[in-house]
């Protein structure tokens, strides 16, 4: 009888745990809201200073490591890479046009302004399902962390915002 109560109670917990989890459709339809209501808001302001950039981090993420033209962020296991062209225009296209050539998107997003070039970009990782590649990009820079269904949209609003903030010195 006891093992017949705990068999009940794994495979409820396991089907608790299952029903807990965002459907990665539901993830990409929201993260594709969050990138088009990002182009209409305000960018943060730039709380990080670099030696050749300004940039936005959220509270509890910090600059780790900077490499030539490469910014690695982040919380304990939570990373985030950012890569830029330096001694480009900030609406240089060769990152757009880059993730563009790449034909295994989930969900790939462009926006062209006036100002510049937006793209989003998630991909499925092979063997997992679950976990996702989310690119933000927008002119000579991109933001790149690995991430999973359930954190996809806040994930995306959390690069969108990073994204919008940075500044280039001259």
């Amino acid at each position: 009888m006891h093992f017949i109560k705990e068999v009940c109670f794994y495979l409820l917990l396991i089907s608790l745990l299952g029903a807990c989890s965002v459907p990665i459709e539901e993830s990409l339809e929201e993260a594709e809201q969050v990138f088009y209501d990002s182009l209409e808001q305000e960018s943060m302001e730039p709380n990080v200073e670099l030696e050749q950039l300004a940039i936005y981090v959220p509270e509890l993420f910090d600059v780790i490591r900077e490499r030539d033209h490469n910014i690695v962020i982040g919380n304990g296991d939570d990373l985030i890479v950012f890569f830029y062209l330096p001694l480009t225009e900030t609406d240089d296209r060769r990152l757009l046009e880059q993730e563009i050539r790449y034909d295994a998107h989930t969900l790939l997003l462009v926006e062209e302004r006036a100002d510049n070039a937006y793209f989003l970009s998630v991909k499925e990782q092979e063997g997992n399902k679950r976990e996702v590649e989310l690119t933000v990009g927008r002119g000579n820079a991109k933001l790149t962390k690995l991430t999973n269904a359930n954190d996809l949209v806040e994930d995306t609003e959390q690069l969108l915002q990073m994204i919008h903030s940075y500044e280039i010195f001259e």
